[in-house]
This record gives C-alpha cells, structure tokens and sequence, in this order.
C-alpha cells in the first residue's frame, strides 16, 4: 500500500481519506500506550509536562498565550493551572504594568521535576527520528501541525 500511494500521482479520494485515517490512528494509538508505560513521573501527565516544557521555553506566558500553545481549551488549562499551582509547580506574578495581565512562570520546583520526567515521545521513536535527515524532520513536523490546524477550524 505504501508502495502504492509514492508511486501515484492522484490519489482516490477513499485512499487518502484511510491512509491518513490510518497514520492518525497509529500515532494516538503510540502516544496511548507510551503514556501508559510512562506512568505518572512524580504526579506529572503528559500535558502537565508539556505545560511545563512551554514555560521553559517561552519564559512566561499568559495562561491565553499558553492555551494557545498547548491546544487546550481555556476552561481546562484554567484548573489545571490552579492544581499546579497548588503543588507549587508554576508560580502566577502579576505585571508590573498592566495589573490586569497576569505571567505564568515556572517555579523551581516545577523545573526539579521536569528534569526527572522523562521524554514525551518514546526513546524508540526519537532514535528513529534522529536518523531522518533535518529537512525531512521539518517537513514532518509542518504537515503534523498543518493536520492540527484543519483539526482546530472544525471545533
């Protein structure tokens, strides 16, 4: 099959309709049991960990810039925050100009157990990854984010 689809210019319409069916399926499916596997790094989720990741990266967000960040609804990312929050895992501060807006910042603690966690993805899969050339890695990346953004004009 796979042989089929590089080879072919056109693809029939129920041909892509199950091959990305089928990929989209194949990844949820790895994700599912590599978070079972994982298990809960010291009370960490997945997405508490992502959450996490983004506020190393960016340094401090608004908790609307980091919903947007980690495609998670407002309402959800707001209790999370709070139950993070409670085990001093992130820190609120207000702004020092805008007293209505209020940074997201990791907190010591929440940074220790980052450190501990361990990787999102399986170490199977970055290893494979690693061996795919840089441009082939980018491009994977851009049709898995462009696949988000179709994902996110239908809610």
């Amino acid at each position: 099959m796979k042989k089929d689809l590089i080879e072919s210019e056109v693809l029939a319409p129920e041909v892509f309709e199950s091959s990305l069916f089928g990929a989209m399926r194949k990844l949820q499916h790895a994700a599912e049991v590599h978070a079972k596997q994982r298990g809960r790094c010291g009370g960490l989720t997945p997405t508490k960990q992502m959450i996490l990741q983004v506020l190393v990266a960016e340094g401090r967000l608004t908790a609307s810039q980091l919903s947007q960040r980690v495609s998670i609804s407002a309402a959800t990312l707001s209790g999370m925050l709070d139950r993070m929050e409670e085990r001093q895992l992130l820190k609120r501060e207000r702004d020092s100009q805008d007293k209505r807006r209020q940074w997201l910042l990791i907190s010591p603690a929440g940074r220790a157990l980052l450190d501990e966690a361990p990787s999102l993805l399986p170490p199977a899969l970055l290893r494979a990854l690693e061996t795919m050339p840089a441009w082939e890695r980018h491009s994977l990346i851009a049709a898995l984010l462009r696949v988000g953004e179709l994902c996110d004009q239908m809610e």
